[in-house]
């Protein structure tokens, strides 16, 4: 149950990053935050989420999809984790 768990996070983790890399260029060619937070909200989080309603998940497991879902924000918004 719990490998099965991993597999089904995991492959969240990549649809996300893969429904990024989509829009990646959309990204980088406009400095509008709000469009930007727009295609973040429309394209990744839809692919981070997607049938999480029907599974239950362990704090650990929400917070390694949290930790995603910050990671790409960053690198839509082009802000560094170090300051």
């Amino acid at each position: 149950m719990m490998n099965d768990l991993a597999r089904k996070l995991s492959r969240r983790k990549r649809a996300a990053w893969g429904a990024f890399k989509s829009i990646e260029d959309a990204v980088k060619r406009t400095k509008n935050t709000r469009l930007r937070a727009h295609l973040f909200d429309s394209t990744v989080l839809p692919a981070l989420t997607c049938a999480s309603d029907t599974s239950s998940l362990r704090k650990q497991d929400e917070k390694s999809l949290s930790v995603i879902e910050g990671a790409v924000e960053r690198v839509m918004l082009g802000v560094s984790r170090v300051t």
